[in-house]
């Protein structure tokens, strides 16, 4: 069946080569001749380096891999290398998933994770360490370890990080939790939901992060793990607003953020996602939220992004019937003109 084969980079990288020695190829013809060939095999080709497959580009990302764990293994104090190093690692890695699978093959996740642990006090190499790792697991959730999610969650308890690292931290829990039910849940249990909503309370001025927070709570609610056929995103979800209070503090930064549209669609999204029972409906109603989704409908109708979060939360608010009555009364009261 297609896309159920797979081979590894090495071996395109040795089809493309002898294609060049063999039949007197150019590079792109050699290219284009060994992915026709393994594409008619049935080959997934997805996670192969097709346009830089000369070995002369892998190198770069080899070297860097094997120049950063000389690195750790020697205790070594020069920063500046293993900063340049992990930035390279980094730079691969954000090219596309065939980079990334290919960094993965070569040892990459094992080295970042000790990398994160190793540097945790110097603030920038740190930072650079966490970036690298969460460009590394973009689409690779599989990677991550049990270990390592404690880690994240240990270093995300509220302290006094700089936003950057706080953003970076969450980004590394998003890309391990997309498509990965088991990653999500097993977050959940070391106690993620309960720390980000003190980080929300805690860095509720900061827009950045605070978009960041509501991405993730957004990733644990997710139901597109096609290898499991019954997640718990219902549960999280009710977790997310029964035990950590995320309505009460959600309105309040979107209040808090009224006049940053960018930081308010992301909170009106994140509120859309949680308000999965009738009860949270009314919650949402009772403090304020539909009065700002109809202020929103007044005063911002320019912004398409946050109209149309404002009209999915109405909307979605609407399965309860005594909202529905709040609705038609406040509409009324409160008519959206339009030219």
């Amino acid at each position: 069946m297609a896309g159920t084969k797979r081979i590894t980079q090495e071996t395109f990288n040795a089809v493309v080569k002898e294609n060049m020695e063999e039949f007197a190829m150019e590079r792109e013809e050699a290219v284009q001749d060994a992915v026709k060939q393994f594409e008619s095999q049935g080959v997934d080709l997805s996670r192969i380096m097709k346009e830089d497959s000369d070995d002369d580009v892998t190198a770069v990302l080899v070297a860097a891999i094997d120049d950063l764990s000389r690195a750790v293994a020697e205790q070594s104090e020069n920063s500046q290398r293993v900063n340049s190093l992990l930035d390279v690692i980094k730079m691969q890695c954000d090219v596309d998933l065939a980079h990334r699978c290919f960094a993965a093959s070569r040892q990459a996740y094992p080295l970042l994770a000790q990398c994160c642990r190793k540097y945790t006090l110097d603030v920038d190499t740190f930072r650079l360490s966490i970036n690298a790792l969460a460009a590394l697991l973009t689409g690779q959730p599989d990677l991550i370890d049990t270990p390592m999610m404690e880690f994240l969650v240990q270093r995300l308890q509220p302290a006094d990080l700089a936003n950057d690292i706080v953003s970076a931290l969450l980004t590394v829990v998003t890309q391990s939790c997309i498509k990965h039910e088991s990653n999500r849940q097993q977050f959940v249990a070391l106690g993620l939901i309960p720390t980000l909503t003190k980080l929300l309370v805690m860095y509720g001025t900061h827009s950045k992060v605070v978009k960041d927070i509501c991405v993730t709570l957004k990733t644990l609610t997710l139901d597109d793990d096609i290898r499991v056929p019954f997640g718990k995103a219902h549960d999280h979800a009710r977790t997310i607003v029964e035990e950590a209070q995320a309505v009460t503090n959600l309105l309040k930064v979107g209040s808090d953020h009224r006049k940053d549209l960018g930081t308010l669609t992301e909170v009106l999204s994140c509120l859309v996602k949680l308000t999965v029972r009738n009860e949270y409906c009314q919650e949402v109603v009772d403090l304020g939220g539909l009065k700002l989704c109809l202020s929103i409908l007044l005063d911002d109708l320019d912004n398409q992004k946050l109209v149309k979060q404002a009209v999915s939360l109405i909307k979605t608010v609407a399965g309860n019937d005594k909202v529905k009555v709040c609705e038609c009364a406040l509409t009324y009261l409160c008519p959206i003109h339009t030219v």
